[in-house]
């Protein structure tokens, strides 16, 4: 129940803190840690190839951690004034550098965004070098699902419903470069309370969800999807598509917009098929779409803050499912899967949230060196 504080009232914000319960809130690096182990050992790439991903990869994290930074520090403020608690700024960042960055010298706080890093490169380097191996083999089956449950090709009938290239630039915009499902969690994970079981939990289901099933899935039914049939098949039943949004981009163009930031980036996987060293964003994979299943997790994740983002969450994850299909990146089948992995990691990392943090001790610390030792209760549902 929310404290009744008059705002003529001051208190003073507590003095002491909560060591939170280490060993849970780390787990999910060291399940990344040791996928990214397995990859290695399998793939033998020289660590210096690793660590350029890596930091690519660690620049869109740090980019939107440094968005929402101010924007938790004038929430916090904005809490303290509600509620009358008497803490200026240097107060709020002391204790927030005493309580979620020296604990357990910074690994705690930092777990969510090398949780990310790691799982995020091992899984790059997964597709670009393991998955050609497969020789990508159901593309026709998964082409076929999506016709005997709509009756002809998904693509057809959103180019149907949104014809216009305008519509299709939009799409695009939402789908490629703004990337909300997998910095912007991460980033709001970052600045929670170490020992929060929304933190742990999406942090868990986001590791999770890259090591065991997509991973797995991807190498038992690994297809390219319909926008590089032809590039690697030879296969043009996705040619009209193709040319579709080529014809469209090129209506763009000539007024003077910039193209697909799509077609780019499948042009860029192509090149990278088979290239000498990883690189940053290489690899194909078609079944689940990781796009949709990021959503669907980022959807789970706001939800646990309020029920009221279902309505910018769902239509946007609406959205993002309609672009893979429209825009030639997935068969539909593909994001249903991934929607459905990502619900199903998301409920099995609650109750391993919930165990990890109720069978450790935390420590209430004292400003006059004494302490006290107990255990955190389950947390509700």
């Amino acid at each position: 129940m929310t404290p009744t504080i008059r705002r003529s009232s001051r208190i003073k914000a507590d003095d002491g803190y909560t060591m939170p319960p280490l060993q849970p809130i780390v787990m999910p690096f060291i399940f990344a840690f040791l996928y990214a182990t397995c990859v290695y050992l399998l793939v033998r790439d020289p660590l210096i190839d690793w660590t350029s991903v890596a930091r690519l990869k660690s620049k869109g994290f740090i980019c939107a951690i440094t968005l929402v930074a101010p924007v938790m520090l004038l929430g916090k403020m904005a809490y303290n004034h509600r509620y009358g608690i008497d803490e200026s700024v240097t107060d709020i960042v002391r204790t927030f550098v005493r309580t979620r960055i020296r604990p357990g010298w910074g690994l705690p706080f930092l777990t969510p965004l090398l949780t990310a890093i790691l799982v995020g490169t091992a899984y790059n380097v997964f597709k670009q070098r393991m998955l050609p191996s497969t020789g990508y083999g159901y593309d026709g089956v998964l082409a076929g699902i999506d016709r005997s449950v709509f009756g002809t090709d998904p693509w057809r009938l959103t180019h149907t419903l949104l014809p216009s290239a305008e519509a299709t630039r939009i799409i695009d915009l939402a789908y490629h470069p703004f990337f909300f499902p997998m910095t912007m969690g991460i980033a709001i994970c970052t600045f929670l309370p170490l020992d929060s079981r929304h933190r742990l939990r999406h942090t868990l289901s986001f590791a999770m969800l890259i090591i065991v099933p997509t991973s797995l899935v991807a190498a038992l039914v690994p297809a390219v999807g319909p926008c590089f049939e032809a590039f690697y098949h030879q296969n043009l039943q996705f040619a009209e598509l193709t040319n579709t949004l080529a014809a469209q981009q090129a209506s763009l163009v000539a007024n003077g917009y910039p193209g697909f930031e799509s077609l780019a980036a499948q042009a860029k996987l192509q090149s990278l098929l088979g290239a000498p060293s990883i690189a940053d964003g290489g690899g194909i994979a078609a079944l689940p779409s990781m796009h949709n299943a990021l959503s669907t997790l980022f959807l789970c994740f706001v939800m646990g803050f309020s029920r009221h983002w279902l309505w910018l969450a769902v239509p946007y994850s609406a959205l993002i499912l309609f672009g893979s299909v429209h825009l030639g990146w997935h068969y539909a089948i593909d994001g249903v899967v991934g929607i459905a992995l990502a619900f199903l990691m998301w409920r099995i990392a609650g109750p391993i949230a919930d165990a990890g943090l109720a069978q450790h001790p935390i420590r209430r610390a004292i400003r006059n060196g004494r302490a006290t030792f107990g255990r955190i209760a389950t947390p509700s549902m």
